[in-house]
């Protein structure tokens, strides 16, 4: 039985190519019971080019796979603090998003909760196009929620708009309609 760590020296032979990630996937999809282990290390790791490599492949993984996520659903939310580059927040709240709007029927209070506020951490803090723009659908599914989630959304979208990069302001337009 390999190690973990003999695991992750497959990902390091792996490139930022389509072809590489789509490797990466499917060596994920032939041993989904490391899946959760992998997003785990890389989320709680120092976030070097080979963690950015596995998230990649697990975006590409769990878009097929949503359910996968179930188990440790918690644990990622949780890691999601912890996540600085760019590379992998963006794949990390793609994740997010869609599972969110494929399971919110069965998140509990709590959980939607900790979705809303990292979305609008996403959206606060400095962060690349996909990254903001995938908050915002986020807090799109989320806004019958709690009162509070769709006037706050609308206050900071239009408070950000003015200087908003053109592919903000076609994700904030959906937002604001």
């Amino acid at each position: 039985m390999k190690t973990l760590e003999q695991h992750r020296s497959f990902f390091e032979t792996l490139s930022a190519r389509k072809t590489d990630r789509i490797q990466g996937r499917d060596y994920i999809a032939a041993q989904p019971e490391l899946l959760l282990d992998l997003l785990f290390s890389a989320i709680e790791s120092e976030q070097k080019r080979i963690h950015i490599l596995v998230i990649w492949c697990i975006e590409l993984h769990l878009c097929d796979h949503l359910e996968q996520l179930h188990p440790g659903f918690d644990h990622f939310l949780n890691g999601l603090p912890k996540v600085h580059n760019e590379s992998m927040r963006r794949s990390l709240s793609k994740i997010l998003h869609f599972y969110s709007k494929a399971f919110s029927h069965r998140l509990d209070n709590q959980q939607k909760e900790k979705i809303i506020a990292q979305a609008f951490d996403w959206l606060i803090e400095p962060a690349q196009v996909a990254t903001l723009s995938f908050a915002l659908k986020i807090l799109k599914t989320f806004k019958t929620h709690a009162p509070w989630v769709q006037a706050a959304l609308r206050a900071l979208v239009e408070k950000q708009l003015p200087d908003a990069s053109p592919g903000y302001r076609a994700a904030a337009r959906e937002i604001l309609k």
